[in-house]
């Protein structure tokens, strides 16, 4: 837009790539209107999802993706590119389809619903985690650069301990893990975590974006 539409755009893209090598496209579109998914899905896009964004309905439009292509790969010898660019390309669509399991579904939705559906001020805790989770990442780096294990141990809780509120539960463990290291009076294994964790962390990062988009569309 505004020089065309999601409906034009995946008709040129249907006909520029062939079924096994096009991107995948899912609908999102603002209103759910009879019809819609029939028009989206009769132009060639693979699934369809409709405003307002909910957590469980992005989980499954990614879940969609893997069980297709987990299907398919059972038939067919994947393919190994040579070229370096279509490598770094794949590993960047792999990356987009696990986002959202970095954040539990039902632990993100029971703290909604403690904040009784209030969009603001969720969107503004989720703005101050955002905020402040990198500093947290930092005091960890330092505690493990200056061998400071009782600062691991305190600022690993601390960041799992903020993680949990929103049910980003990989993160917790891994920051678990090196609380564990901190309380064994020790750094030295830290840092074969911590590389891990800002991994980790950048999937939750991008996983509560993705989760602010869908709040500003309710609204």
């Amino acid at each position: 837009m505004p020089e065309m539409d999601g409906l034009e755009a995946t008709r040129r893209i249907c006909k520029q790539w062939s079924d096994n090598s096009r991107p995948w496209i899912i609908a999102m579109t603002a209103h759910a209107m009879q019809g819609d998914r029939e028009e989206c899905l009769g132009v060639g896009m693979n699934d369809y999802i409709s405003k307002p964004i909910r957590m469980e309905t992005l989980v499954q439009a990614f879940n969609n993706y893997q069980i297709f292509h987990s299907s398919a790969n059972k038939n067919q010898q994947l393919t190994v590119f040579a070229n370096k660019d279509e490598q770094v390309f794949l590993a960047e669509i792999k990356q987009e389809v696990i986002l959202i399991p970095a954040i539990d579904a039902e632990v993100f939705q029971a703290l909604k619903d403690s904040l009784g559906d209030d969009i603001e001020l969720l969107a503004e805790i989720i703005d101050d985690y955002l905020k402040d989770a990198p500093q947290r990442l930092v005091a960890i780096h330092n505690a493990i650069d200056k061998k400071d294990a009782a600062e691991l141990l305190n600022s690993a809780h601390a960041f799992k301990s903020a993680s949990l509120n929103f049910g980003a539960n990989n993160l917790a463990k891994l920051c678990q893990e090196l609380e564990n290291i901190g309380r064994t009076g020790t750094t030295l294994t830290a840092p074969t975590i911590i590389s891990e964790l800002e991994t980790e962390y950048q999937r939750v990062e991008a996983a509560l974006q993705l989760v602010k988009l869908g709040l500003i569309s309710e609204q």
